[in-house]
């Protein structure tokens, strides 16, 4: 998913990933791995951050983020409140299951 942080928000936001991220994935729905968050340094993308997310799959979008485990909901709401715009999510498949 790509969003973008309220700029006075930036620091805490960076703050807030560095204590919430190493427990992510304890937390998430079953069916998804969080991968990591990036700040975008070049990019056709109006968008500054990238939050890369796995799903086993697409079952497991249900329900999300409603379905992950106790706390996943406070957290998804925490890091929903440094948004600067609703975030855009797309979805990839390996090219190599295109047929």
């Amino acid at each position: 998913m790509s969003f973008n942080v309220v700029r006075s928000k930036r620091t805490e936001f960076c703050d807030w990933l560095k204590q919430n991220e190493p427990t992510m994935n304890g937390l998430v729905p079953q069916g998804w791995t969080y991968r990591g968050t990036y700040s975008t340094k070049f990019s056709s993308s109006a968008n500054e951050y990238l939050m890369l997310w796995e799903i086993s799959r697409f079952q497991s979008l249900d329900g999300f983020p409603q379905s992950g485990k106790e706390g996943f909901q406070i957290a998804f709401g925490e890091f929903t409140s440094f948004l600067e715009n609703k975030p855009q999510w797309i979805f990839y498949e390996p090219a190599h299951n295109i047929s």
